[in-house]
């Protein structure tokens, strides 16, 4: 009884702390975030940058990401989503450096556009677009995940989601290889957050990854990813480590973690 009373107080507790958050922010207003390394840069509010973004909930990946890009670097921002990362990106690798950075959910790269807009930011380069394996129009899954945004299908259907709510788009891919060469790119660092299908993306980019061997970040989602550092960066003679720096000597054991990947 106790327990189910400690439950339901906890409950209404949450609730009530949830209706104040979202009257102080509310989706749509812009606001500063107040905490950490991107303290005073302004935002749009909406699922994943409320409350949360104006604290400084980044805070872990971007000391990480600080310590391997410097002033004068171009990087790349593979599922940059609304810009959580690359308003980040764009501080360090400062007015001589570059951010190329891809989105293709529309409802994503909108918000993303107007961040950048609100904080005067030119040293990023959006491309509405997702990055695989081909130049081509591919299906995507919008599963409306407000973290997410979408999934390309052939990573769907391997989750099997049959949510009825899902609409279906086609969206134009690139190959980072392709890219990089027709706009003279030669990145320093790569990031790569694309809900399962980072191995479309580095089988797209064995060119430029091979010349630059550039770091990579990569959030894993799906064992493809796993199989993919393995058979695109390992065998290459990339190093894979966790954020902590402990050794992966197989990712394909390593299940919904970051990655990160050097060239030893």
């Amino acid at each position: 009884m106790k327990i189910a009373i400690n439950k339901y107080l906890y409950k209404v507790k949450t609730d009530i702390l949830k209706k104040i958050y979202r009257i102080l922010y509310p989706y749509g207003s812009t606001r500063r975030v107040v905490f950490g390394p991107l303290f005073g840069t302004k935002y749009i509010c909406k699922p994943s940058m409320g409350l949360s973004y104006a604290m400084g909930y980044e805070i872990k990946r971007m000391s990480f990401l600080k310590n391997y890009i410097n002033t004068g670097d171009h990087v790349v921002d593979i599922g940059a989503n609304c810009g959580q990362i690359s308003l980040y990106l764009s501080k360090l690798v400062g007015i001589e450096g570059e951010v190329s950075s891809f989105e293709p959910s529309e409802y994503a790269f909108n918000y993303f556009s107007h961040n950048l807009k609100l904080n005067n930011i030119s040293n990023v380069t959006t491309v509405y677009a997702a990055v695989s394996d081909s130049n081509d129009n591919l299906k995507m899954v919008l599963n409306f995940e407000p973290a997410t945004g979408g999934i390309l299908d052939s990573i769907e259907s391997d989750t099997k989601n049959d949510n009825s709510e899902n609409e279906i788009v086609y969206i134009k891919s690139v190959r980072l290889d392709d890219y990089c060469y027709e706009n003279n790119i030669k990145p320093n660092f790569i990031k790569i957050d694309v809900e399962g299908a980072g191995d479309k993306v580095l089988k797209g980019a064995t060119k430029i990854i091979n010349e630059y061997k550039p770091y990579i970040y990569i959030e894993m989602h799906m064992p493809q990813e796993q199989n993919a550092v393995k058979e695109y960066l390992q065998k290459t003679g990339y190093k894979i480590e966790t954020l902590e720096g402990n050794p992966v000597l197989d990712p394909e054991l390593v299940w919904n973690n970051s990655l990160w990947c050097y060239w030893n």
